[in-house]
């Protein structure tokens, strides 16, 4: 006979475990977390899975970032070190390295990392524009233009590579040329207002002067907070012979920037040119001191002679 199952209603307990997280999961949960801007959870997140994986170098640059990005940058260059140690072909490593070392001030470093990167990956278009900004701050602007030019050719719709290698040339003094490159920004880009301030300074000098202030006008109804547009456009104004408009973008430069010592130098000369003397010398005065806090030594010495002359 077949045995009969009886239900005797008695329910047996069953408990549930809980699977521990994987390696894995706990670099995703990281990953997430500084998606969303949360830098300390993020970083938690991937200590926990470099506990479970010490060779975890995806886990190592991903703390960096996060490290980086809440102001840690020793802690982030640690953490990149130790993913290249492991993994000395890591293009993700050098190229994060170099951008906190930039934020650093160690450019030379930051062009060695991204110099580097370019070795294991000569397409990585970002190391290419990233070293050309360090370049130019260091007054190598050709060597800037080489690598804009070579990030342009592999995106060719970088509309800040175009600014950035635009802003090189005319500094160079090819205006024209600058002229193209900030054409071509804003043919990508038509509400990049800092592309509009240095079209307005490239057409300026070209003596396009109109059409420079419609470009200062343009970038600051993008960004009307722009101390440096208000400065350019002042001085684009004052050799137009709109004084008064220069003192007005003069002293909105100044309210947005209390440091901006050129502004108050500017302002200063035109105050004198239109008979306001005291207005003249209390704005080369602020200009003075401003400068010498900058350090700018000769600056100070050409506003202290001014003062001395005019009062």
């Amino acid at each position: 006979m077949a045995s009969a199952k009886v239900d005797l209603g008695v329910e047996v307990a069953r408990e549930l475990v809980a699977a521990e997280p994987t390696a894995e999961d706990l670099y995703n949960q990281g990953e997430e977390n500084y998606n969303k801007g949360d830098f300390q959870g993020a970083i938690e997140a991937y200590d926990g899975a470099i506990k479970l994986n010490a060779n975890y170098v995806e886990a190592y640059v991903g703390r960096g970032n996060a490290r980086d990005d809440s102001g840690d940058r020793q802690g982030a260059i640690a953490d990149y070190d130790r993913a290249l140690k492991i993994d000395p072909n890591n293009v993700s490593a050098y190229y994060n390295r170099g951008v906190t070392r930039a934020r650093l001030r160690d450019y030379e470093g930051a062009i060695a990392d991204y110099t580097a990167a370019l070795k294991i990956n000569p397409n990585n278009g970002s190391a290419y524009y990233h070293r050309g900004v360090i370049r130019s701050r260091l007054g190598d602007n050709q060597g800037a233009i080489a690598d804009y030019t070579a990030a342009l050719k592999i995106n060719p719709n970088d509309a800040l590579a175009y600014n950035e290698r635009g802003n090189a040339r005319y500094i160079l003094g090819d205006k024209q040329a600058a002229l193209a490159d900030f054409n071509e920004a804003l043919k990508i880009n038509p509400n990049y207002a800092p592309a509009y301030t240095n079209r307005g300074n490239a057409r300026d000098d070209l003596g396009d002067k109109q059409g420079a202030i419609a470009d200062y006008d343009r970038s600051l109804k993008i960004d009307p907070n722009n101390d440096n547009t208000y400065y350019n456009r002042g001085v684009t104004r004052s050799i137009l012979g709109d004084k008064q408009g220069a003192i007005e973008d003069y002293s909105q430069a100044v309210k947005i920037n209390p440091n901006n010592a050129r502004a108050y130098y500017n302002r200063g000369v035109i105050r004198y040119d239109l008979g306001d003397k005291p207005g003249a010398i209390q704005d080369f005065q602020k200009a003075a001191n401003l400068y010498q806090q900058q350090g700018n030594t000769d600056s100070y010495e050409k506003t202290l002679n001014i003062i001395r002359r005019i009062q």
